[in-house]
C-alpha cells in the first residue's frame, strides 16, 4: 500500500540471493543462517531512492548446492558443483517473471551460490531478459548458450540469428551491484595434476562448463567480494574478478579476511563446529558488505540491530569462556574433519595466494583485481598465537610510512594495501537531490592543530573513489603539511545525477565543515584531481559568484590555506568540437572519453560553475580570485599540476597562467622543488607524465614521481 503523501517510484529493485554449498535457510530446520540468508531477511520491503521516491524491494532467496539430506549427496554435489545449471535457470526465470524496463537488479551469493549469482549476471549481460510470454524459447536459448564454449558473442550464434525477431529480449540490462562471499568456481572433475596434464594435450575434461560467464561487464556498476585466506580445499579455489576498461562501470572491491570458506560465508552446516558457534568472522564480512551497499538498498532497522546484538552477545560468551576476545579473532574451524572432510582430503589441498591471480582463470585476460587485506588480518596475526597461514608466507607487513597506510608486501607481486574504513557522515542538503557523505580519516603523523584537507576525487563524475590510489596519495599530502585529518567528499555519480547536483553537494560539505565543525577557511586546504579538480573550481566559483543552486558561503574574511589541483578537468567539449581536444598517445584519457564523460555529466556550458574555463563570465569571476590591494585572494596559496603527456594539458596551462596567474615551473630537478617551496601560486608542468600521475603511482606503491614530489614540496611550505 502506498505511503500517503510520498510518491512511488516507477521502478523496483529485484534482489537475488543465492546461498552457498550445503546451505539452506528455507527448509524449516535449525541451520545457522549464512550471510546471504541474513542479507535476504534484513532487506526492507521498500525504501526511498535518491529522489525520495519509495521503491519496492523484491527479494528472492535460493538454497545452495548440495543442501539435500544425504551426507554423500551433499559432499558430491557440493564438491564438484553438480546441479548449478538448474539453479541458474531458476534464478533467470524469477527475473523474467518480475523484471520491467528500468528496474534495478542486484545479485548476491556465497560459495558456489556466488558463482551462480555471477553466472546469472553474465547470462543477463550476454543475452538480455526474456519476457514471461517468451520464456518458451528459454530451453533452446539455454542449450545454444551452453554450446558456446569458445567465448564468441551469443548474438553471432546460428540459434540467435534464427530466432532473434521472435525473442523480444530486453537488451543492455544494467546490474546495479554484484556482492559475493568467496566465489568458488571449480566445476566438474577437480584440477588434479593429471587433469592439468591432459589439458595441455588438448583433453579438456571440464570444457563443457566453460560457457559460464562470471566476468565483469560494463553493464555492472559495482562489484564487491569477500575472500578467505585460510581455505585450502582443492575444489574450492577463489574466483577473483579482473577489471578491464570500463568494467565494472563504477567500482570493484575485493577484500581478504582470515578464516576458511565457511567463516567468510557466515554460517555452515558443519558437524565439527561448536553448537553455539556465532560466526564472529562471518559477522564482520556481513557488516563489510552491508557497509558497501549503503545508499543502494534499504534495510530493516530492527534486523540490523538484531545482528549487532548477536555480535555483542558472542563477545560476552567469549569473555566468559576465557577465549581471545579481540576483533577478528573468532574461531576458524577445520573443513578436513568428519565424513565430508575425508572426501575433501581425498580430492586434495592447495593454499591460496593473495595477489597471485593477475589473470582470469578462464580466458587468461589480465586485469586489476583491486585486492585489499581487511585490518582484522593484521590484528589476528598480532593477537592469536601461531596464526601463520601458508597463504601469508612471504608477506611482510609494512607500517604506515608518511601516511601511506598499512600494506602487505611480497616479492614478485604488487603490495596489497590494508582496506581503509572511512568514517562517513551523511549530510542533509535540504534539496531534492541525494545527500552527500563526508568521510573523515585521521592522518597518522598529523598535528593536533593541523589543517583539514577537503578532497574531491576524480573519475569523470562517473566513477567512485579509487581507494588504492586516492587514499594513499592524499594521506601522503596530509603528512607533508601536518594535516590533522582528510575529509573525502562522496558525491553522486553521473549519468544518474548530473550537474548541478555535485556542486550543491560540495557546497553542503564545505558549509558543514565551516558551520557545524567550526573550522575556519584559513585552516582548510581544498584539493581535487580531474573531475574532482573541476568540482573544487566550481565550488570556488560559487564562493566568488554565488550560483542559484545553493546558498552562498561566507568565509568571514578568511582565506583558504591552500588549493591543490591535479590535472583538473576544466574544459567541457562537445562531440562537434572533439578535434579541439589534443590526442596524447601515452595518456589513458582519450578525447573520445572526455567527450563521453562530459555528455553524461551534462553541465551548463554558459555557466561558470559548470564550465569554469570557457563560460562567458569566466574572466570576470576569476579576477576576484587574485584580488590585490586591500582585498586578499580567496586562497593564500595554490598549485596546479599537469603532465606534458596528458590530454588536458592545454586547458590546464591556460587556466593556471591566465586565470590563477600562476608562475610556471618545469619540474625536472631538486632545484625546481626548492623554487616551488618559495612560490605562492604555482603551475607545475611535469615533462612526460600523464593524467593524475600521482594517483597511478601511489596505487603501485611508487612514491618517487615528479608530480607527487612537486605537490609534497608545495604542501611542506604551507
Amino acid at each position: 500500500m502506498a505511503q500517503q503523501g510520498v510518491k512511488q517510484a516507477s521502478y523496483k529493485r529485484i534482489i537475488l540471493c543465492a546461498d552457498g554449498t550445503w546451505l539452506s535457510s528455507d527448509s524449516g530446520d535449525k541451520s545457522v543462517p549464512s550471510n546471504v540468508a541474513k542479507l535476504a531477511r534484513a532487506i526492507a520491503s521498500s525504501g526511498p531512492d535518491r529522489k525520495g521516491m519509495i521503491v519496492p524491494q523484491i527479494v528472492y532467496y535460493h538454497s545452495g548446492l548440495g543442501s539435500g539430506d544425504l551426507p554423500l549427496q551433499k559432499a558430491i554435489y557440493g564438491g564438484v558443483g553438480w546441479g548449478l545449471d538448474i539453479d541458474i535457470c531458476q534464478l533467470y526465470e524469477f527475473i523474467s517473471n518480475n523484471y520491467a524496463h528500468g528496474d534495478e537488479l542486484m545479485v548476491f551469493g556465497f560459495s558456489r551460490g556466488a558463482f551462480t549469482a555471477r553466472s546469472v549476471a553474465g547470462l543477463i549481460c550476454d543475452i538480455g531478459i526474456l519476457s514471461p510470454v517468451n520464456m518458451s524459447y528459454f530451453a533452446g536459448m539455454w542449450k545454444a548458450y551452453k554450446a558456446n564454449t569458445d567465448g564468441e558473442p551469443f548474438d553471432k550464434s546460428a540459434w540467435y540469428q534464427k530466432h532473434k525477431d521472435k525473442l523480444h529480449l530486453s537488451k543492455n540490462v544494467n546490474i546495479k551491484v554484484i556482492g559475493v562471499w568467496d566465489t568458488v568456481g571449480a566445476l566438474g572433475i577437480p584440477e588434479w595434476p593429471l587433469v592439468d596434464l591432459a589439458a595441455k594435450y588438448g583433453i579438456a575434461f571440464n570444457k563443457k562448463y566453460s560457457f559460464h560467464n562470471t566476468k565483469l561487464s560494463k553493464n555492472v556498476d559495482y562489484a564487491f567480494q569477500c575472500l578467505a585466506i585460510d581455505e585450502r580445499r582443492l575444489t574450492f579455489p577463489p574466483t577473483l574478478w579482473h577489471a578491464t576498461t570500463g568494467a565494472p562501470a563504477k567500482d570493484l572491491r575485493q577484500c581478504w579476511f582470515p578464516g576458511i570458506h565457511g567463516n567468510i560465508g557466515g554460517g555452515a552446516d558443519d558437524p565439527t563446529a561448536p553448537a553455539n558457534d556465532h560466526g564472529e568472522i562471518g559477522d564482520i564480512t556481513f557488516a563489510w558488505m552491508v557497509d558497501n551497499l549503503s545508499g543502494m538498498l534499504t534495510f530493516e532497522e530492527e534486523a540490523i540491530k538484531y545482528f549487532i546484538e548477536q555480535y555483542q552477545n558472542s563477545h560476552i560468551e567469549n569473555t566468559a569462556k576465557g577465549s581471545i576476545n579481540e576483533w577478528g579473532c573468532g574461531p576458524i574451524i577445520s573443513n578436513f574433519a568428519g565424513l565430508q572432510g575425508a572426501f575433501f582430503r581425498l580430492l586434495g589441498k592447495k593454499d591460496r595466494t593473495p595477489g597471485g591471480y593477475p589473470r582470469d582463470a578462464g580466458d587468461g585476460v589480465e586485469g586489476a583485481t583491486n585486492e585489499y587485506f581487511h585490518p582484522i588480518v593484521r590484528i589476528r596475526k598480532l593477537k592469536v598465537n601461531n596464526y601463520n597461514p601458508a597463504s601469508l608466507a612471504g608477506f611482510k607487513l609494512e607500517e604506515p610510512d608518511g601516511g601511506s597506510g598499512w600494506k602487505w608486501a611480497k616479492k614478485g607481486i604488487q603490495a596489497l594495501p590494508e582496506s581503509v574504513y572511512l568514517n562517513g557522515v551523511t549530510l542533509d542538503n535540504g534539496r531534492n537531490i541525494p545527500n552527500p557523505v563526508l568521510h573523515f580519516i585521521t592522518v597518522p603523523s598529523g598535528k593536533p592543530g593541523g589543517p583539514t584537507i577537503l578532497y574531491s576525487h576524480g573519475g569523470g563524475y562517473h566513477r567512485a573513489i579509487q581507494a588504492q590510489g586516492h587514499i594513499p596519495f592524499v594521506l601522503l599530502c596530509g603528512a607533508s603539511c601536518g594535516a590533522r585529518q582528510i575529509v573525502f567528499l562522496e558525491y553522486s555519480l553521473s549519468p544518474e545525477e548530473q550537474y548541478p547536483c555535485q556542486l550543491v553537494q560540495a557546497v553542503t560539505g564545505l558549509r558543514f565543515l565551516l558551520e557545524e565543525e567550526g573550522l575556519h577557511a584559513n585552516n582548510i586546504i581544498l584539493g581535487g584531481d580531474s573531475a574532482g579538480g573541476h568540482l573544487t573550481v566550481s565550488l570556488l566559483s560559487h564562493i566568488l559568484y554565488p550560483s542559484p543552486y545553493a546558498p552562498p558561503i561566507d568565509l568571514r574574511g578568511y582565506q583558504f590555506k591552500a588549493m591543490v589541483l591535479i590535472s583538473p578537468w576544466l574544459k567541457m567539449p562537445e562531440e562537434s568540437s572533439i578535434e579541439e581536444v589534443p590526442q596524447k598517445p601515452n595518456d589513458y584519457l582519450t578525447p573520445e572519453r572526455v567527450v563521453k564523460l562530459a555528455k553524461m555529466f551534462s553541465p551548463a556550458l554558459n555557466e561558470v560553475w559548470g564550465n569554469p574555463y570557457e563560460a562567458e563570465d569566466t574572466v570576470a569571476v576569476w579576477k576576484r580570485f587574485c584580488l590585490g590591494g586591500d582585498e586578499l585572494p580567496i586562497c593564500r596559496k595554490a598549485i596546479l599540476t599537469v603532465g606534458t603527456s596528458e590530454t588536458l594539458l592545454d586547458s590546464c596551462l591556460g587556466f593556471g597562467r591566465d586565470l590563477l596567474r600562476c608562475e610556471s615551473v618545469y619540474v625536472d630537478a631538486k632545484t625546481d622543488l626548492d623554487r616551488i617551496k618559495e612560490m605562492d601560486f604555482v603551475l607545475a608542468i611535469i615533462p612526460g607524465e600523464t593524467h593524475v600521475q600521482p594517483g597511478l603511482d601511489c596505487a603501485l606503491g611508487y612514491h618517487d614521481g615528479r608530480t607527487l614530489k612537486a605537490i609534497l614540496a608545495f604542501l611542506d611550505a604551507c
